[in-house]
């Protein structure tokens, strides 16, 4: 199990925000290099800070601009073929880019930004994750992989969660040029008041028979139909 890795990867952007603007705060109060007279390391010191702010004040513009070009987008699905869409999943989440072998120490901890934001609604770990070639879903869902659920919104659907986790499912589509996730909320098993997986919520333990009887494909694929419009 990859703890760091999963750590590292649960962050959300407005967390990483937050602590760019705590740290450029603190190298906002230092004492101005001219203050150390001819201490020469103290005037060093002082100036890398105000190099280190002057970094982090671009970097911080970038990430806040980069998080409201995430916002605005909805949730919108574009023509693709059956045959394209699979390939992208397939290079995704079957192959690394760089060296052309399984890459299941890539994905899932590595993915776009707008799937990574996509998928952080829902707080679970990343574990355990099915496949592009995997043959059973995890749990009692009902199924894995491809699915067409109206002329031309080409679906993959997965399951992800660790050990002591019950798997939270999700689906893969093509948004306006890219791939995109979505986690229904209706037929889908998660604790929806605490927005995490089973597992990782207050409760002590997982009850399977309750949790399992959330899971309704109908219901997880008219939750779909409801949110993804055609662009």
């Amino acid at each position: 199990m990859k703890k760091e890795k999963t750590f590292k990867n649960q962050l959300s952007r407005k967390k990483v925000i937050k602590v760019v603007k705590d740290v450029q705060a603190m190298c906002d109060m230092q004492i101005p290099y001219y203050a150390y007279g001819d201490n020469e390391a103290g005037c060093k010191m002082a100036l890398r800070l105000n190099e280190i702010e002057i970094e982090l004040s671009k970097w911080l513009s970038e990430l806040t601009e980069e998080e409201k070009s995430l916002n605005v987008t909805g949730n919108f699905y574009t023509k693709i073929s059956k045959e394209e869409f699979l390939n992208k999943v397939k290079l995704l989440i079957s192959y690394d880019n760089d060296e052309g072998k399984l890459s299941e120490d890539v994905f899932p901890y590595e993915m776009s930004a707008r799937i990574g934001q996509d998928l952080s609604k829902i707080e679970f770990d990343r574990e355990n994750c099915t496949y592009f070639n995997s043959k059973e879903p995890f749990g009692k869902y009902p199924f894995i992989g491809h699915k067409e659920l109206s002329r031309g919104l080409h679906t993959f659907w997965m399951q992800i969660g660790g050990d002591w986790e019950y798997p939270v499912c999700f689906i893969f589509y093509w948004g306006d040029g890219e791939l995109r996730a979505y986690i229904p909320e209706d037929g889908n098993a998660y604790n929806k008041k605490e927005k995490c997986a089973y597992g990782s919520d207050s409760l002590n333990e997982i009850d399977y028979e309750i949790v399992e009887s959330e899971i309704d494909e109908n219901k997880m694929i008219n939750d779909i139909l409801k949110h993804i419009k055609k662009k």
